[in-house]
């Protein structure tokens, strides 16, 4: 921490991570699905209004609300449409909220504290991924992450001025949460900081909150935004609230407009894939809590080793203790955990991971907030065994140029089947081929594909393979790219009106024969 190098590793660390954004393509649904969304916005102005395409038409988009595609449709303003520029706010904020943490931890904790945190939190494979991923929950995860550490810092300060104004930031923190993925960002903040003011009994500690100013300011952000969405979109409001964020959770189909996509896992899931978002760090963790076992047990049985004599004294050697007691006792204990603010973390992370364990509609990204806390949690534990700091930054380098390292590698494969960049590009170098000739997808269109051929793509609903083949013949010079699978599928006399002229992964692109070349 002391050696006058580190601004420069910082910066050679950060500009390696932001170095790596552009090289994996945009994957199908998700990412490709919100980089054209947020492209559409940007050539059309429609800031509250965003439109995605769905069955080839573009329709609007009622699903989130449109902080978060601001800012990768600004980012494409001031960069371009490509992928940097799209994965550009997500890395970004991911990179605010772990200067935000150091900030809290190292003001009112510690150096070791802050700086371990930081770098468990920013080399946990999950954060360290998804925070190159064109997806709202880095956005989502700065500002609800962002005012749970802001609160923590609200909990330590003693001057009331400076209080008053970490309260404010929550509130401001919170509204910027609400207008990027609506009730779900309360959710994340609201669930920690109630337990732990519940385990602790520090009710008072609510007095001291900026409730008139930061109610405010928290509705001065949200509803105009929500207002305006309504008035570009007649039926925002009751698509967003009621659909996604009630019976998108109470019933098995809530009328999802833009996906087909089965969600539901087994209750409790988010156990596993808690502990699988945590890694590699949750492997330390896992070590530590054995070695602290171990120890415990070996004091355990020299104890009673040393009053054996007294035990054998007694009638029965034993001391019934009543399930009331136990559970008093435990009651207690626990309350006297919870009553140091840095509880707050570990609290909030047991809480969320019991939330989301209750709910069946789960992906894994919504987990990454789950990370800051368990780098926080984490980083106060490694204090406590005295865990060498220079070992965790080490580590931290090892890990950062292993996930750079393997982009390029990962980014071949992701090519071939996880999005159309690797075809389309091979497409336009396809020779004697006009490089506005339209392009034809087999059944459906990928996102990825109007992202990345914009007005070559020609747009249709999901049709059988047939219909396809016929569209591309009726158009000139047209480029038919299928799956594999589906060139199979098309009836022999169809497919010896084409030629296939390139394949990539899973991919086939083929032009349409000349009239003297078919059999």
């Amino acid at each position: 921490m002391k050696n006058k190098n580190l601004p420069l590793l910082i910066i050679i660390l950060v500009a390696l991570r932001l170095g790596t954004l552009a090289i994996p393509p945009l994957t199908d649904p998700s990412e490709a699905r919100y980089a054209e969304l947020a492209k559409v916005m940007a050539h059309t102005g429609e800031w509250f209004a965003p439109q995605v395409w769905i069955d080839g038409e573009l329709i609007p988009f009622k699903g989130k609300p449109p902080l978060g595609f601001w800012l990768m449709a600004g980012s494409m303003k001031a960069f371009g449409y490509n992928e940097f520029a799209a994965r550009l706010p997500s890395a970004l904020c991911s990179m605010l909220l772990l200067f935000l943490m150091f900030l809290a931890l190292n003001r009112y904790s510690d150096d070791y504290t802050a700086w371990t945190a930081v770098a468990v939190t920013a080399t946990s494979a999950s954060f360290f991924i998804l925070s190159g991923a064109v997806l709202v929950d880095s956005v989502l995860s700065l500002f609800s992450m962002g005012a749970v550490f802001f609160y923590y810092a609200f909990l330590k300060e003693e001057l009331t001025k400076t209080k008053k104004l970490l309260s404010i930031m929550v509130f401001v923190f919170l509204a910027l949460a609400f207008i990027t993925k609506g009730p779900v960002g309360l959710v994340y903040f609201g669930i920690p900081v109630f337990f732990w003011t519940l385990l602790s009994g520090q009710w008072s500690t609510l007095k001291n909150h900026s409730w008139i100013v930061g109610g405010a300011l928290f509705l001065l952000i949200t509803i105009p935004c929500f207002l305006l969405m309504e008035n570009a979109m007649p039926g925002f409001l009751n698509y967003f609230f009621v659909r996604e964020n009630f019976l998108r959770y109470t019933t098995k189909n809530y009328g999802d407009l833009y996906s087909s996509a089965k969600h539901g896992l087994p209750l409790g899931v988010a156990i596993p894939l808690t502990l699988v978002a945590c890694l590699p760090w949750i492997l330390l963790s896992a070590q530590i809590l054995i070695s602290r076992f171990w120890r415990s047990n070996d004091g355990k049985k020299t104890d009673e080793s040393d009053n054996s004599e007294v035990m054998r004294s007694t009638p029965s050697g034993d001391k019934i203790v009543s399930k009331k007691e136990l559970l008093v006792s435990s009651l207690q204990h626990l309350r006297s955990y919870a009553q140091a603010p840095e509880t707050l973390f570990s609290i909030g992370l047991v809480s969320l991971v019991i939330f989301w364990s209750c709910s069946s509609h789960l992906m894994f990204y919504y987990l990454i907030v789950m990370v800051p806390l368990f780098g926080a949690w984490l980083a106060a534990w490694m204090r406590t065994v005295n865990f060498p700091l220079r070992k965790t930054a080490w580590a931290s380098i090892v890990l950062i140029a292993f996930y750079s390292a393997t982009s390029l590698p990962v980014s071949m494969i992701l090519e071939s089947d996880k999005s159309t960049r690797g075809i389309l590009r091979e497409v336009e170098k396809l020779p004697g081929v006009d490089k506005t000739a339209p392009i034809v997808f087999v059944r459906r269109v990928p996102y990825s594909a109007y992202f990345y051929a914009g007005n070559r793509v020609l747009p249709h609903a999901e049709e059988r393979v047939s219909e396809s083949a016929l569209k591309a013949l009726s158009e000139k010079n047209a480029v038919l790219v299928s799956l594999k699978k589906y060139l199979k599928r098309m009836p022999g006399e169809l497919r010896g009106k084409f030629i296939v002229k390139i394949e990539k992964g899973k991919w086939t692109a083929a032009v349409i024969r000349k009239p003297e070349e078919r059999k």
